[in-house]
């Protein structure tokens, strides 16, 4: 006797709840697109959570890129590493919320 294995189910199901005002939006830009309702969704969702994968790697990069042209700037300057501490320190007092 054989043992069928069943596939596994890659799929998962989501009930979303929406106004009319938002499905009748969402079924006119499927449409535009000739995209059924949910293929549009899964679309909307991968977008988004893509654009926040690159909103973290552009505020990585943006961060290193201070760190990287403060050392230059540093340099240039010819400040030793105490005045550069103090110049960060500074830099960085500047760029805190002033509380009223």
């Amino acid at each position: 006797m054989t043992h069928s294995k069943k596939k596994p189910n890659t799929e998962k199901t989501i009930t979303l709840r929406v106004t009319r005002h938002q499905y009748n939006r969402v079924s006119q830009a499927a449409e535009d697109k000739n995209m059924n309702n949910s293929a549009f969704i899964r679309s909307i969702v991968d977008d988004k959570l893509n654009q926040q994968d690159t909103n973290e790697k552009i505020d990585s990069l943006e961060r290193r890129l201070e760190k990287r042209i403060f050392k230059m700037v540093s340099a240039i300057a010819g400040l030793d590493e105490n005045q550069r501490l103090q110049a960060k320190k500074k830099y960085l007092s500047n760029l805190a919320p002033k509380g009223k």
